[in-house]
């Protein structure tokens, strides 16, 4: 028996000497005596106190004193509204009571805190079986409750960073949501370095993060390891031991009091889960901002903007947050002084491998259009010369060919959306000369179709990154292009619209957050020249 029952003076305590202690009393001493884990024996009225050593580790430096004999409602009072009702199940009915990690804030030593706990209350009888007492065999599972917690906030951190992976803005978001919602974590700091200096990326307004010196980050960053600071945690974040540190984490416990060894532990689990998320980020984002510049610069080679001609606008929008570059194109070749032929096509994919299919024929149906083959005619060579391209099946087009003095149009579609025509009279649809994708069959038949463009009208030649929505049906959306090219039109004549404000009020309508896929528009209206001499 250890010195919380050694050596006490028994017949001067309300128990009296053992040798008059009832039956139960002295069997459930012999257990408190003869086992290292924690037990509580109370007896009486007033449920006395009588533990082991194992039991007087949970009760903490402050109420070890005194406690020996003391009523357990006076000795655990903060939690004894959540302990009676056991308590007098067992004392009423006989009957035990297993609590398995139940949870209470108990106040030990000086500071609430909280606690988890299983144990199992039992009757203690005397010599005419009536229950007096309860013996309390007890466990405390804090440490277990709480690293089980913890290690699940580390799983959903690093999940949700794993979504992130890339964007540090996007990192800093899930670390202020993630860890902003943890009782594990007072508050939270993420910074970027700036020159040495740290900057705040996202934050907390948990329960209280100390201000940390500056003074104290090139330490912090020179040394490569964290440092505690009061109750916050100061963590370098580099990806890996070769990266170079580009942040800083600090955590608060919010307790107010230093993080002992498991907290420690904990809070730099959480720096180094976040470490190598922003140090991928920083990382991607600097090859990414070379990798845009050169597909920017691609890109534009590719497909330059329209300005040899008043007619016509031409766009090209890249998918949200990917490279400028894919597989969607658009061209305008001027074939004579009066006619000039339209085509645009999508490619299967996105990148630079998407963006090799895509020029490569590009130039070929350029190529084709200025030896003088029609858009069906140009369309059946392409189609062979695709078959013969890796990553061009599937590719859809579609080519119209508009005589600008008459209106005239000759048209043919592989696999393509139809092409618009509006004014301010409303809209129509050029859905003639429908086939399939290119690179499918080499040898399916091409036909071509016609129609008029009147001089208050105009041609809209676009990819399905315009109108397709996810879950929605597409004549939903090419009704809602139709719509904001009218209203954009607004009932005036083409010849006297500026085409540039024109064409971003249309895409500001259809695609107001972006993209979700590659883009590409043309935009053709007929001239107005009275005074010019056509051939």
């Amino acid at each position: 028996m250890g010195p919380a029952v050694r050596d006490v003076d028994w017949a001067a305590t309300s128990w009296g000497p053992p040798e008059d202690w009832a039956p139960g009393l002295r069997s459930a001493v012999e257990i408190c005596m003869s086992t290292r884990f924690p037990v509580l024996v109370t007896w009486g009225a007033d449920l006395l106190m009588l533990y082991n050593d194992g039991y007087r580790a949970m009760l903490g430096k402050d109420k070890q004193i005194g406690a020996l004999g003391r009523p357990v409602s006076e000795v655990w009072a903060e939690i004894w509204s959540e302990l009676r009702p056991l308590f007098g199940h067992v004392l009423t009915t006989g009957n035990p009571v297993y609590m398995d990690d139940i949870a209470l804030r108990v106040n030990r030593s000086g500071f609430d805190e909280d606690t988890w706990f299983a144990f199992c209350y039992s009757a203690l009888r005397d010599e005419m079986g009536e229950v007096r007492g309860v013996l309390d065999i007890s466990h405390e599972t804090t440490d277990q409750v709480i690293a089980r917690r913890r290690l699940s906030l580390v799983s959903t951190l690093s999940n949700a960073l794993h979504e992130a992976s890339g964007d540090v803005d996007a990192v800093g978001v899930v670390v202020a949501d993630v860890l902003g919602r943890s009782v594990d974590v007072g508050a939270v700091e993420l910074s970027l370095l700036v020159d040495e200096r740290p900057f705040p990326l996202a934050a907390t307004s948990g329960r209280g993060l100390g201000q940390v010196d500056e003074s104290i980050v090139p330490e912090v960053v020179r040394a490569r390891r964290p440092r505690v600071v009061g109750d916050t945690l100061v963590a370098p974040l580099a990806g890996s031991s070769a990266d170079s540190v580009v942040g800083l984490l600090s955590l608060s416990t919010g307790t107010g009091r230093p993080p002992d060894q498991n907290e420690v532990a904990f809070l730099e689990l959480v720096s180094s889960t976040v470490a190598a998320a922003i140090g991928t980020s920083v990382r991607h984002m600097s090859e990414i901002g070379e990798l845009r510049q050169v597909s920017d610069t691609l890109q534009t080679s590719m497909l330059p903007r329209l300005t040899a001609s008043p007619e016509a606008v031409a766009r090209y929008i890249p998918a949200i947050g990917s490279l400028a570059v894919g597989g969607d194109w658009y061209d305008r070749v001027d074939l004579d002084a009066r006619r000039v032929s339209l085509v645009v096509g999508d490619c299967v994919g996105h990148g630079l491998a998407a963006a090799a299919v895509m020029a490569q024929l590009r130039t070929a149906s350029r190529t084709l259009l200025l030896e003088g083959h029609g858009p069906a005619s140009m369309l059946a060579s392409l189609d062979r010369f695709a078959c013969e391209l890796p990553g061009a099946e599937c590719t859809t087009v579609v080519c119209s060919t508009l005589d600008l003095l008459t209106g005239e149009i000759a048209y043919a579609s592989a696999g393509h959306l139809p092409a618009l025509i509006a004014g301010p009279r409303g809209h129509r649809w050029l859905e003639g000369g429908r086939g399939i994708p290119l690179g499918v069959l080499g040898t399916a038949v091409r036909v071509g179709a016609e129609d008029e463009l009147d001089v208050d009208e105009m041609l809209v030649v676009f990819t399905d990154g315009l109108v397709e929505r996810r879950g929605e049906d597409l004549d939903v959306g090419l009704e809602r292009l139709a719509e904001a090219v009218v209203a954009a039109i607004g009932g005036r004549q083409p010849s006297m619209l500026d085409l540039e404000e024109l064409v971003d009020t249309i895409l500001s309508q259809v695609l107001p957050d972006g993209s979700a896929d590659d883009t590409a528009l043309v935009v053709q209206r007929r001239p107005v020249r009275d005074d010019i001499s056509w051939p």
